[in-house]
């Protein structure tokens, strides 16, 4: 929680520099990061599955609006979740124990937002891509990994007359992890399906 507050702490810092030197839109946000698959399912009957906890997230974006409906985005999202090591693993013969995890979303894409009637309020629609970059805490794995994500989301935007607004989204990030990148045997199907969700309040200041 405290690399979390520290990373939002550096990244609000970053958007009151930039905003007096760029007419694009700064977007930091705060949230949730919630796994909802396994990180690599067990199927030899023994051992639980390993799977990564929730956990706080932060992140910054730069939003450009290239026609009042259309908005263009890139951003970094960035948690640290636990991740759970089931007894197959061969760094931790003990079940239910946990690691360190780094993880980094780069991301971009568009996101729609049209105005409904007289709303105050806009609905939005993200549709991007981006990647996952984990690092773990482990002895064993040393260097980072990095998979390929989609980035899907819904939420609300409020008006942009003010100099700042405010949005909530979810964003479904899913993607696929080799059990080859942890060390693991194999058990069963070597790249296996993630479906994480992310939550995220964000601020969005105009220059």
């Amino acid at each position: 929680m405290r690399r979390s507050l520290g990373v939002l702490a550096a990244l609000l810092g970053l958007a009151g520099t930039a905003s007096a030197q760029t007419a694009v839109r700064l977007k930091p946000y705060v949230g949730a990061f919630a796994p909802m698959l396994p990180v690599v399912a067990v199927d030899d009957g023994q051992h639980p599955d390993v799977e990564m906890q929730s956990a706080p997230a932060v992140g910054m974006e730069l939003e450009a609006v290239a026609r009042g409906w259309l908005r263009l985005y890139a951003g970094l999202t960035y948690t640290a979740p636990r991740l759970t090591l089931g007894g197959v693993m061969q760094t931790s013969p003990v079940n239910g124990a946990t690691t360190g995890t780094t993880l980094l979303i780069p991301a971009a894409g568009v996101i729609l937002a049209p105005r409904v009637g007289s709303l105050a309020v806009r609905p939005t629609l993200r549709l991007g891509a981006g990647a996952k970059r984990y690092h773990f805490d482990l002895v064993e794995q040393r260097h980072a990994v990095t998979d390929f994500t989609g980035d899907v989301g819904i939420g609300l935007a409020g008006a942009d007359e003010g100099p700042v607004s405010f949005a909530a989204e979810a964003r479904w990030l899913p993607s696929r992890f080799s059990a080859a990148n942890l060390p693991i045997p194999a058990t069963g199907q070597l790249r296996q399906d993630q479906n994480d969700w992310l939550f995220q309040l964000s601020f969005r200041f105009r220059p």
